[in-house]
């Protein structure tokens, strides 16, 4: 169980051994990857509310699968890999080659996989945001 201490004489993270359990690299213990991710997903499952409020629930044809996002897949993960390598990555290139991927796909698992991976790097993304207001 990360982030669990013997009690206020041991603060040290039961993972990892660090002194300060908040700063330690293991997840938090209560199911989410990260302490922000609650916050984050509940607003996301609020704007879906507001959505679903707003327009009902959709139902549309995917349109993906063309060759020419096919090709944007491939242009993108060439770019990432070489913003990762020179140190220049952004969460707009990782964004962006997971929404490429998944307009690639033609297969409906396959692309909802994808959109599952498109949602989590938005969700991380935010993440990110919330941690660097907080500092």
């Amino acid at each position: 169980m990360p982030h669990d201490t013997d009690g206020p004489a041991d603060e040290r993270c039961s993972s990892c051994s660090r002194l300060d359990p908040a700063s330690c690299p293991c997840p938090p213990d209560d199911g989410y990857a990260t302490p922000e991710t609650e916050v984050v997903l509940e607003e996301v499952a609020d704007e879906r509310i507001r959505q679903v409020e707003k327009w009902g629930v959709q139902t549309r044809p995917d349109g993906t699968g063309g060759d020419i996002y096919k090709q944007a897949a491939e242009v993108s993960k060439a770019h990432t890999d070489a913003a990762a390598a020179d140190g220049s990555l952004t969460w707009v290139d990782i964004l962006m080659e997971e929404v490429f991927e998944a307009l690639a796909e033609d297969d409906p698992v396959r692309l909802r996989e994808e959109l599952i991976q498109v949602a989590a790097v938005a969700v991380s993304w935010s993440e990110d945001i919330e941690r660097k207001a907080a500092s």
